[in-house]
């Protein structure tokens, strides 16, 4: 009867395969979508208030149109 894996076991695992499919580089880009940097609601309180429609506006109007490509 096989046993079961404990959580830090499953978790080295499946870093291993991640890191054998992925290669070092882009394992580590994978890796750093999940770490946690500072108190993301007390960050975004000191910037949400300072915006308005019109920032968000000029921001839109701003930004490059993006053009579809035709398949093929």
């Amino acid at each position: 009867m096989k046993k079961h894996m404990t959580l830090s076991e499953i978790r080295l695992r499946g870093n291993q395969a991640l890191l054998a499919e992925l290669g070092p580089v882009d394992f580590t880009r994978f890796m750093q979508q999940f770490v946690s940097r500072g108190d993301y609601t007390k960050d975004r309180d000191q910037w949400i208030d300072r915006l308005d429609m019109s920032d968000l506006d000029a921001r839109v109007k701003t930004m490059p149109v993006r053009t579809k490509r035709k398949a093929g």
